[in-house]
Order: structure tokens, then sequence, then C-alpha cells
């Protein structure tokens, strides 16, 4: 944004740091419809196990984070597989 707003001789706009960006608002939008398409889903179709992931734990554009972000769901995966193979006792 700075390098066009400097081709154009334009300033850029400001907003406190507190008010969400055009991407936070899509963002937050997006993550809204997914939680009620998942908990309709969840509620429809229950499943024997779950592996839950935080929301917090990467970003929408964290591509980067790739690697982090798989050996994160195999870890959740083991201690999934680990619970199932203790018994329904503790699952």
């Amino acid at each position: 944004m700075k390098q066009l707003s400097d081709l154009l001789g334009l300033p850029l706009p400001s907003r406190p740091a507190s008010d969400p960006g055009l991407l936070d608002v899509a963002n937050r939008a997006f993550d809204s419809m997914q939680n009620s398409i998942a908990r309709q889903k969840l509620a429809s179709y229950p499943p024997d196990q779950t592996i839950e992931i935080p929301r917090n734990a990467c970003g929408m554009l964290d591509f980067d984070r790739a690697a982090e972000m798989i050996e994160l769901g195999r870890k959740e995966a083991r201690r999934c597989l680990e619970r199932i193979a203790r018994g329904p006792a503790d699952a």
C-alpha cells in the first residue's frame, strides 16, 4: 500500500489500530459461516472421534506455516489414536 500511495502521491488512510481492516472483517465473517456449517454437520452426523486444532493456531494466509500445521495435525491424530487404543472407558 505504501508503494502505491507514494506512486500516486496520496497519503495512506489512517485508522485506529483497534479498528478491524477489510481482511479482518472478511475473515471473521468466513469463520462465523464455517463455524455455523460445522455445528450443523456435526449435529446431523456426529463423529465417533474428533481432532480439534485451535482456531488461533494459524491465520488464513499463513501458508509459510504449513509444515508446522501438518505436524500439529499429526500430533493431535496420534493423541486421538491413543485414546481409541485405550478403549471406550477413556475415550
